[in-house]
């Protein structure tokens, strides 16, 4: 296979690991006691879920959670555009 062959499936890839890469919650919160030292293990999730649920902002937490659809849909889109196969 040639790299022009598989670049449809490269793109994939990339985009199900950034979506699962920022919606990631259970492992900082868990390990870290929800985002570690500075908040340096602190996903998008896990911001949206302290602001939201521990300090009591459901605006701010909202706000967050349109930013990650927003982000999603975008690189959604991008894989959609640079990644379908042109024949």
């Amino acid at each position: 296979m040639t790299v022009p062959g598989v670049r449809s499936a490269t793109v994939l890839v990339l985009l199900l690991s950034t979506i699962v890469g920022a919606n990631l919650f259970t492992e900082p919160y868990l390990l870290t006691g929800g985002g570690g030292p500075n908040g340096a293990s602190a996903s998008p999730v896990l911001v949206m879920y302290q602001q939201g649920i521990e300090q009591g902002k459901p605006g701010y937490a909202a706000a967050i959670g349109v930013l990650l659809v927003v982000f999603t849909l975008v690189i959604a889109w991008l894989q959609n555009r640079f990644g379908s196969e042109r024949g």
